[in-house]
């Protein structure tokens, strides 16, 4: 007779956190299990509204359980249990896993039926035979599948693995997206170990490396190889690409040159939240340091310059250069790959990889290669950028994160948004393949906001606190049939209130109406030009020659009057349309002595492009601006195609920092959602003030529910805030709530 396996199953939803169907969820286990052909072998047992004690308590009272359930709500930093109050309380994933490792003999599988509760599985599975989670959010509905289809495959005694396939096949059958949201990982052994939980303390798996004599690298590295793949991975890859005569930058150089795809990852140094930077920094002994925890930053500086100057200088043409990226998330261990042979140390407490342990593979179809490799690829694909540096923008939106914190436990005393952004009209010459207002341009091109409605949202926005204003639209701003006024009611507000700042985005066909000083005085914050569409085959270029020179007015204006601090930026997009010489066009205006002085450079991609061609642009586009050598290019270049996740855009947040106000006088989350009114409104400032609408329960209501299936625009997302949504989970962990 086998055992009885017990199912223990922890509910939690806090009273400040989104409904969720925990009951469904638990009713619908028991019944699948209960009509399930092995249903003599499972008990279950559930406790609701867990706290923090309960977790512990449940554990002890139960009887050991094989089979540990929590459904609830999650966050990158853990999953929420309730306090005292039932309020939300975050348990990391440091003091779960100490939790379970406690319980190790006993529990069997782990299953976080929580949103972005894969993050955590690393460290349990260090103690659990198997761990369940989700690496990103996941619909309730989706959530709800899963388990059903889980627990039916262990009801008919299927293996683990078979019942996870099972659940997430559930999700696809109801056509529910999520499918490959959920992940299973196995408990860690000494011959399985591709992650490291942690940069002090890990075990040693593997003994140490001798010392690689130079037979031995040279054989590594043998020139004619010229392999399909190579790869470099680690914090700083300090000795790959130095001195320049070395044998194996020779043999790079030449491999890259013959046609072999070359992908080199390094840690991020523009990432100071990552904890490798600072505890491997002050490990590093340098003479005469004043800050240890940059000593780490500085050699992987030196390593890109290295790399640059070494490496990419030396290959003929942009398509066959290396692609190189940048973790934005720890690194477990260095790698060195050529083809079939891998060469792998752990990160551990040494600071040097020759004190660390290390080991070589050979041979694609063992599964310490395809572990280690299927590692590397989920950090390139999901946690790299091609920009060494910390984006401007994200640097410029982190003293406003902590408002964010803030505004998830809501109260009447919300606090006003950083930003509002004004459509003035729906009108625009141009009509633009990606633009996501096109629907409301049919249907309400001549909709413009009257100069009085104007008037009234300025000063309530302002009168509540709001200090930063962006004239913008659906529509070009300065085709506004009263533009002229508009700008005088600027004006006004400047003289009035010395510490508003007014920011123009504009395609920039009109800014020759106007005298240069007249724009750079209004709009003091910025001035952000759109390459938009057709430029280059209109007019057989003399459309793109005037906007050229209308930039080109704008920074003579600029040098001319010292006292102006207006940023003056292009923004390039991406598109279907453009991607075959996106590069070329950007090359071309770097080239451009009539651009030259613009402070600010913004690339995006629209969302129809696919990932392949995006990083291959990034990449191309990085090359040709570092080659540009712009003045201080790491402030300046805002770089983020691929890893804004345009796709994956379900964790909206902008609401809480900004809103944007149609010319009606709708009051919206998010420019992309002015196309559903009936649902995303909430509410019109001309016929109830915006304090009152800021403030009110609805907003609340319509923040929670922002998600997947909230921003399903097909083509370009017009989230301007989104290339922040993956560091943002990041960065909320530094942040005192």
């Amino acid at each position: 007779m086998e055992t009885v396996k017990t199912i223990l199953v922890l509910a939690a939803n806090p009273k400040n956190t989104a409904r969720l169907r925990l009951d469904q969820e638990v009713r619908e286990i028991e019944e699948g299990l209960r009509r399930s052909a092995h249903r003599d072998q499972f008990n279950i047992q559930s406790k609701w509204a867990v706290t923090l004690r309960d977790l512990r308590r449940t554990l002890l009272d139960i009887p050991a359980p094989k089979i540990v359930h929590f459904c609830g709500h999650g966050e990158t930093r853990g999953i929420m249990v309730e306090d005292e109050a039932g309020q939300a309380k975050f348990v990391s994933p440091e003091a779960l896993s100490g939790l379970f490792e406690l319980f190790k003999n006993e529990i069997e599988l782990v299953l976080l039926n929580a949103c972005y509760s894969g993050t955590q599985l690393d460290a349990i599975r260090q103690h659990i035979d198997y761990v369940i989670g989700m690496k990103q959010e996941i619909d309730d509905k989706s959530a709800l599948e899963f388990a059903i289809g889980f627990y039916d495959g262990l009801g008919a005694g299927k293996s683990v693995e078979d019942a996870f396939k099972l659940g997430c096949n559930a999700i696809q059958l109801d056509n529910l997206p999520e499918h490959l949201t959920p992940i299973l990982k196995r408990k860690l052994t000494t011959r399985e170990s591709t992650t490291v939980s942690s940069i002090s303390g890990i075990e040693a798996f593997y003994s140490k490396r001798c010392v690689l004599s130079p037979t031995w690298w040279e054989k590594f590295y043998a020139p004619q190889k010229n392999p399909k793949e190579v790869i470099f991975m680690g914090q700083s890859i300090t000795a790959a690409f130095h001195p320049p005569q070395k044998p194996q930058v020779q043999a790079l150089i030449k491999w890259c040159n013959n046609g072999t795809k070359a992908r080199i990852l390094f840690l991020s140094p523009g990432n100071p939240e990552l904890s490798q930077l600072q505890h491997v920094g002050k490990g590093i002994i340098q003479r005469f340091t004043d800050d240890p925890t940059q000593n780490l930053v500085r050699k992987i500086y030196k390593s890109i310059e290295d790399l640059e100057e070494n490496v990419i200088a030396k290959i003929d043409s942009l398509s066959k250069k290396p692609l190189v990226r940048f973790s934005t998330r720890e690194l477990p261990f260095s790698l060195m790959l050529i083809d079939d042979e891998m060469l792998v140390t752990l990160y551990g407490v040494d600071v040097e990889g020759d004190n660390q342990a290390t080991f070589f593979i050979k041979g694609t179809d063992t599964d310490a290669y395809r572990r280690f490799k299927a590692e590397f690829e989920l950090i390139w694909s999901e946690y790299s950028k091609v920009h060494p540096y910390e984006d401007p923008v994200v640097t410029g939106y982190k003293k406003d994160w902590g408002q964010y914190v803030s505004l998830k436990n809501y109260s009447m005393d919300v606090p006003p948004p950083r930003q509002a952004i004004i459509f003035p009209n729906y009108h625009c010459q141009e009509s633009c393949s990606y633009c996501t207002f096109q629907h409301e341009r049919s249907a309400d091109d001549t909709e413009e906001m009257i100069l009085d409605t104007f008037k009234d949202i300025l000063l309530q926005l302002i009168d509540f606190g709001v200090r930063r204003f962006e004239i913008s639209g659906g529509g070009e701003p300065l085709e506004h049939q009263r533009i002229d006024s508009f700008m005088a009611c600027l004006d006004d507000i400047r003289e009035s209130y010395d510490d508003i700042k007014l920011g123009l985005l504009t395609n920039g066909r009109h800014l020759n109406k106007y005298p240069s000083e007249r724009i750079l005085s209004i709009f003091n914050d910025y001035v952000r030009i759109n390459r938009y569409e057709n430029l280059e085959q209109r007019n057989k270029g003399i459309e793109l020659t005037r906007w050229k020179q209308n930039i080109q007015a704008l920074l003579t204006c600029k040098r001319n009057h010292p006292t102006i601090e207006t940023k003056i930026g292009i923004k390039y997009l991406l598109t279907l349309k453009n991607k075959d010489y996106f590069v070329e066009m950007v090359q071309e205006d770097l080239r451009d002595m009539a651009l030259s002085g613009i402070e600010h450079f913004r690339f995006r991609s629209e969302r129809r492009v696919d990932s392949e061609t995006i990083a291959k642009v990034e990449q191309q586009v990085y090359n040709i601006l570092t080659s540009a050598k712009l003045p201080d290019f790491q402030h300046t270049v805002s770089l983020s195609l691929p890893n804004v996740g345009y796709p994956r855009n379900f964790r909206c947040w902008v609401s809480p920092m900004h809103v944007v106000i149609a010319p009606n006088g709708e009051v919206y989350l998010c420019p992309n959602y002015l196309y559903d009114k009936n649902n995303k409104c909430l509410g019109n400032i001309q016929n109830q003030e915006f304090k009152n609408i800021w403030r009110a329960f609805h907003h609340k209501e319509l923040r929670e529910r922002l998600n997947r299936a909230n921003c399903d625009r097909d083509e370009y997302c017009n989230c301007r805030y989104a290339e922040v949504q993956n560091i943002f989970d990041r960065i909320a962990l530094t942040i005192e709530e």
